[in-house]
């Protein structure tokens, strides 16, 4: 029974692939310091919490770098609107005037009322009420 395949590992070592004819499951075998492992030395850094450390150790300036594009972005997208508002709407950042805030106005409840004698001058010009009104 040969080796059904060859590769070898980041460190250079020379591996076998067999297989196992009583479960049938593929095994492992180390040419260079004879052990045998049922687990793929191609996948023991992904297992081994360490190398998960490391490898996020080794990348750290590269992720603190792509952090700091994501932020210049953001800065200069901002930037950009609050440019175009003072541009095309100028009173959306600085209102310039108060809001006023209107009421609807109640009729006053009163025998006399119609809706067209109200603020009407008399002819003295006081405002009041006057015989000639």
């Amino acid at each position: 029974m040969g080796a059904r395949a060859r590769f070898a590992d980041a460190a250079g070592v020379g591996w076998e692939v067999y297989r196992d004819a009583q479960s049938g499951a593929d095994y492992f075998y180390n040419t260079e310091t004879r052990e045998s492992t049922w687990r793929d030395p191609r996948r023991a850094g992904a297992r081994d919490p360490l190398t998960g450390a490391r490898t996020l150790r080794s990348n750290l300036p590269y992720l603190a770098g792509l952090g700091l594009l994501f932020f210049g972005l953001v800065f200069a997208a901002v930037g950009a609107r609050v440019r175009w508002l003072r541009r095309h709407r100028p009173g959306l950042l600085h209102p310039t005037e108060k809001k006023k805030v209107r009421r609807p106005k109640r009729p006053r409840a009163s025998r006399g009322f119609t809706p067209g004698s109200r603020n009407r001058m008399s002819q003295d010009g006081k405002g009041g009420r006057s015989a000639n009104s």
